[in-house]
């Protein structure tokens, strides 16, 4: 068998006993090939990167491996590294990828490793938010308010909407609204994020947009806007009686 090694001495019969020589051995060869594919290939996401980790084949084709080679896809973006894990950069945000994994030793290089998991790389920031100054309609008891996300920060927000309240830090807020998840980024729809109501007529209000995703909440620079003002009472007069009542007059007791 091949890389194996072998005992033997020698012998000679007569008719009166058998001599034996002395034991020596030998090993037995075989060409060096390349190695083995390496296994149980798996990756983590990161900022435009991915950690892909693996074991080291079964066989190194009886040459020492010299590297082994992450390579992803889409795009073949390698990483190179003398053993797991290793760091592959120079990734696209927000794009899937899997990675296989090859060992090169002075023979060669092995077939590719059974393809990883997919992952996607982002960053890890809340999303980017913008108030709009357009606060549009505008009532004596609502308002409708305007927001924009314009980078999600690696994932969907899982929340957007407005903070507001009679405080020009809104250091404290009467409410903010709820528009739930937000699929990548534009101006708000929700009217469960961009309506507000029960406000006091003649005011002034500061608001400002948000969402959120896992990595935090970004908020939008802070707007405000006034409600319309408070209609005119129009006075009630009571007539409350009259005397002196001539053809062409009368005398009338009022009340306001």
């Amino acid at each position: 068998m091949p890389r194996t090694t072998y005992y033997f001495r020698a012998y000679a019969t007569n008719a009166t006993t058998t001599g034996y020589g002395e034991i020596l051995n030998f090993s037995t060869t075989q060409p060096d090939t390349v190695p083995g594919s390496p296994t149980g290939v798996s990756a983590v996401a990161g900022n435009q990167q991915a950690t892909v980790s693996f074991s080291a084949p079964a066989s190194d084709g009886g040459s020492t491996i010299l590297y082994y080679t992450a390579s992803s896809s889409p795009g073949h973006i390698a990483g190179y590294g003398s053993g797991s894990p290793i760091t592959v950069t120079g990734l696209t945000n927000e794009v899937a990828y899997t990675f296989t994994v090859t060992a090169t030793n002075a023979i060669g290089t092995s077939t590719p490793s059974t393809a990883s998991n997919e992952v996607t790389p982002n960053t890890t920031d809340p999303p980017t938010v913008t108030t709009s100054a357009t606060v549009d309609p505008i009532g004596q008891l609502s308002a409708t308010l305007n927001g924009d996300i314009t980078a999600t920060g690696g994932q969907n927000a899982t929340q957007h909407g407005f903070a507001y309240g009679t405080s020009a830090t809104l250091v404290t807020v009467i409410a903010t609204t709820t528009g739930g998840a937000f699929s990548g980024t534009g101006a708000f729809t929700s009217s469960s994020a961009r309506s507000i109501s029960s406000l006091s007529c003649g005011t002034t209000y500061y608001y400002r947009a948000y969402a959120s995703n896992d990595y935090g909440t970004g908020y939008g620079t802070i707007q405000n806007f006034e409600t319309l003002a408070c209609a005119e009472s129009v006075p009630t007069v009571i007539v409350l009686a009259y005397d002196t009542v001539t053809q062409t007059s009368a005398n009338l007791l009022t009340f306001t």
